[in-house]
């Protein structure tokens, strides 16, 4: 009886590790895009540019971030730094103390990013791919729009 039970045991084990495994679908890619006023000569920069506005090298345009740990930034600063979030405090702490600029002032939402960067010429910023809010337009990132595979600028961590 006993030997009937294993071997029922291990012809059950069998039959379900010979199912074939259904691969989880990936989660859909969603793009960060880069934001300037509607009336903004600028229509495209590259990702050097890009970074150079937002460490503070560039003056060409006044960049706006979002909080810490929201997926955008995390994204954005994962481009533009290769540094995950918790490298990316130090980052602009040794920035600091080295004398340098720090990290552009936070905003508390995209929204209100979008509005502020509809309302003042000459700032960026960015906000997670969906329909932009009014006033702004999303500019091309090293030649690419944000429906190009190749984009760079992708939503990381947690997203809602």
């Amino acid at each position: 009886m006993r030997g009937a039970a294993t071997l029922l045991l291990l012809f059950a084990i069998a039959a379900t590790a010979a199912r074939p495994v259904r691969a989880q679908p990936a989660p859909p890619r969603r793009a960060i895009l880069v934001i300037v006023a509607a009336s903004s000569p600028v229509n495209e920069l590259s990702l050097e540019e890009l970074r150079r506005n937002f460490t503070g090298s560039a003056r060409e345009l006044r960049p706006l971030n979002l909080p810490p740990g929201t997926p955008e930034r995390i994204g954005l600063d994962f481009a533009l730094l290769g540094r995950a979030p918790d490298d990316v405090a130090r980052y602009w702490m040794e920035r600091k103390i080295r004398g340098q600029t720090g990290a552009p002032r936070a905003i508390p939402t995209a929204r209100l990013v979008a509005k502020i960067v509809a309302r003042l010429p000459g700032t960026i910023g960015y906000v997670a791919e969906g329909p932009l809010p009014e006033g702004v337009k999303a500019i091309r990132i090293g030649g690419l729009s944000h429906t190009d595979a190749r984009y760079p600028l992708l939503l990381r961590g947690r997203q809602p």
